[in-house]
């Protein structure tokens, strides 16, 4: 109801198999009607997203065959099994029968919604397959999928290339002298794993879009989205959900949503709640992307889990929401609030208490005021990711390849220098004019035509670029630098060094390291762990005067400066306010 009063209406409602699976291929709805009769007698004017797990373990049990199979082992059968870390039970995404299954199951989900009073209440569906609901590979470090229908899709990848082979071994996957699979081109054993990561990923991505396929035709006008597209996690490529042009380019397919990353320097004050996703992928196909926050606040501290990633204080708690919400302008993206389960029975929720209920109704208010997103942010930075290569390294996880995934976000979050992140394909399909300085976080080797355009922009005499770990080009040391981060583990998630970096390239920074800014269009965030007192934010040439939306106070700037006080955590935005100069006055007589 206080989410209602703040004009959040929409609400998921979860259905798990042990809800609704009765029997192999039989189903009963009843508990989403349960859950929509709580709902509403909070909430009269709620409307749904289903969400729906597609585990169907009876199914499954009655047809072993469609099973995933791993590497390391057969299928575990007992234990308290983790679906990412264990070898459990799941229908693999490469089979025929499973997928008209699940298709069956949402033909007679939709069937149930539509013969219910409240079904032009729903909105939308949420299909999941994956961990954790996800759309990750389940048991991804023990050597998915080695079942037989994955085998016969592999069998069929590359016009047959592998027509008598079995998908590769664990020891094919573990090469820990090549973490990048760099050497492909020579060596046959690579290649192979590549291919088949690429196959295991097209397979899961095409279940994705039939299933969301089956949705749109039974419930005409909904929405439908997954949980998918984290270019920026360090999961071993079996689990690599990375396929987004495939999947945006879907018209079944409405939005994908994600979660920050679950470390300190990420969520708490001065970090910058970043996504794993890349927004710019979903702003070039015209669909949504969703942030999910599921902050652990302080006033919950004694009941969550993951206790170093929760809010220290209520100033805290108030200063990260306004980051968090704020991040929909910055991003062009939408977010969605999810309670953290652990003790949710014994406890408030997450979200519900007065300074983030207060920070929630501040930023509404704040984001009427700025208006509608610009196309063009203003920032002079590209940071380039190409989701290819998180289908092209060793399937053992290792300190490098965190750091490239997870590690070096943080650092250049915290340099003071704002930046556009996107993907090599968002890169190359903007106009070369557009951006003539550009750090390379993973693109290590580019192909065929891809390859050619990204040379000829990068050698340009005016272009400068920072690559991560190698660079697939000759280039001269006055307008490339490449940081082996084999050599220099931990600069590459210094704040210091990233910023020396970037203005080597000519970046003028905004604000001090170790805080977070950003910039959209005439548009900027100031978000602060508030531990240096006095600071100076730098603002680009040419702006004269901001107004701090929160406040609603206007600053004359000091040669494009402005000293601001910090009293702890702390999140400000700035607008810039136009110039308004006298026109002279014309005067007209008429005889």
């Amino acid at each position: 109801a206080k989410m209602a009063n703040l004009g959040i209406t929409i609400n998921q409602l979860n259905l798990r198999p042990s809800e609704y699976e009765k029997s192999a291929g039989s189903y009963n709805f009843l508990a989403l009607g349960d859950k929509a009769a709580s709902l509403f007698a909070n909430a009269p004017n709620a409307r749904i997203l289903v969400l729906i797990r597609m585990e169907l373990p009876k199914w499954l049990a009655a047809h072993p065959e469609e099973r995933i199979g791993y590497a390391k082992g057969d299928v575990q059968t007992s234990g308290d099994l983790d679906e990412r870390k264990d070898r459990v039970a799941r229908p693999s995404p490469a089979s025929a029968a499973y997928c008209a299954e699940a298709k069956s199951l949402l033909t007679k989900l939709a069937a149930y919604i539509k013969a219910q009073s409240w079904g032009d209440r729903v909105i939308g569906v949420r299909p999941c397959w994956g961990i954790y609901t996800e759309w990750h590979m389940y048991g991804m470090d023990q050597g998915p999928d080695t079942g037989t229908r994955m085998t016969e899709a592999f069998r069929k990848w590359k016009n047959g290339k592998y027509a008598n082979q079995n998908p590769p071994t664990m020891a094919d996957r573990v090469n820990s002298g090549d973490r990048f699979f760099l050497n492909r081109a020579s060596n046959t054993t690579e290649q192979k794993v590549i291919d088949f990561y690429e196959c295991q990923a097209t397979v899961i991505a095409d279940l994705m879009t039939n299933v969301a396929h089956t949705i749109k035709t039974e419930l005409p006008g909904r929405l439908v989205g997954m949980y998918y597209g984290y270019v920026m996690t360090t999961h071993p490529p079996e689990g690599a959900n990375v396929m987004l042009d495939r999947v945006l380019s879907s018209p079944d397919v409405d939005f994908l949503s994600n979660p920050a990353d679950y470390t300190e320097e990420c969520r708490l004050a001065g970090g910058a709640y970043y996504h794993r996703t890349i927004p710019a992928t979903f702003h070039r196909y015209g669909k949504l992307v969703m942030l999910e926050d599921d902050m652990r606040h302080y006033h919950i501290y004694n009941y969550v889990q993951l206790q170093y990633i929760c809010t220290r204080s209520e100033q805290e708690e108030a200063m990260t929401t306004r980051r968090n919400w704020l991040n929909r302008y910055f991003d062009g993206c939408g977010l969605q609030m999810l309670d953290p389960e652990h003790y949710i029975d014994k406890r408030p929720f997450s979200m519900d208490t007065p300074p983030v209920l207060q920070a929630i109704a501040d930023t509404q208010r704040v984001l009427g005021e700025i208006g509608a997103r610009p196309a063009d942010s203003g920032n002079e930075v590209a940071v380039v990711v190409d989701w290819r290569e998180r289908l092209r390294c060793s399937t053992e996880e290792t300190f490098t390849h965190a750091l490239v995934y997870t590690h070096s976000l943080p650092g250049l979050y915290a340099s003071g220098v704002t930046f556009d992140m996107m993907s090599l394909d968002d890169f190359l399909a903007k106009p070369a004019s557009r951006y003539r300085k550009a750090v390379f976080l993973n693109v290590f080797a580019p192909e065929g035509e891809m390859k050619t355009e990204l040379q000829q922009r990068v050698s340009a005499k005016d272009f400068k670029s920072v690559w991560l770990f190698h660079c697939p080009f000759s280039l001269s040391s006055s307008n490339a630098k490449v940081r082996d981060i084999n050599n220099m583990p931990y600069h590459v998630s210094n704040p210091d060094v990233w910023r020396d970096l970037l203005t080597w390239m000519g970046a003028t920074p905004m604000a001090p390291r170790g805080h977070c800014v950003r910039r959209h269009g005439d548009v900027f965030m100031f978000h602060t762990a508030g531990t240096d007192g006095a600071l100076n934010i730098t603002f680009p040439a040419g702006v004269a005067k901001v107004r701090e939306l929160y406040s609603g106070q206007e600053f004359t700037l000091s040669n494009s400066k402005l000293a601001v006080e910090s009293d702890g955590p702390g999140t400000l935005v700035f607008k810039a306010v136009p110039l308004v100069t006298k026109r002279p006055r014309v005067m007209f007589s008429v005889d």
